[in-house]
């Protein structure tokens, strides 16, 4: 068994082979190739932004939010989660106002609502 451990491990580690180039990206060479490219080339004066109405509509859109991020889900979340700490209070409320009462010694019945 440690035989087929072995030859895998191997496989996975084998070195790379012969005259296959180790890839890490561009080369300073490159990058300044490109950079005095793009520098020639000025895409920058080209661009000119939508046109027409319907395009310019449709690029005032691109930073809107949606889904869990958006303005709408975040302060619907965020009404949630202040209801729950409202209604944490109240309930926090109601027990002190009940174990006042029970120490008293004035415990009421709670009213009944369907007219038992």
């Amino acid at each position: 068994m440690t035989k087929h451990l072995d030859k895998r491990l191997q496989r996975h580690t084998r070195a790379r082979p012969k005259g296959r180039p180790k890839m890490l990206g561009w080369s300073t060479e490159r990058r300044a190739r490109q950079a005095e490219l793009i520098r020639a080339l000025k895409p920058w004066k080209k661009s000119t932004g939508p046109r027409t109405d319907a395009g310019k509509a449709r690029c005032a859109q691109n930073a809107l939010e949606h889904g869990y991020r958006s303005r709408a889900c975040i302060e619907t979340k965020r009404a949630e989660r202040q209801l729950l700490r409202d209604s944490a209070r109240t309930i926090a409320l109601a027990k002190a106002l009940l174990r006042t009462a029970y120490v008293r010694g004035t415990r009421h019945e709670a009213p009944c609502i369907n007219e038992c």
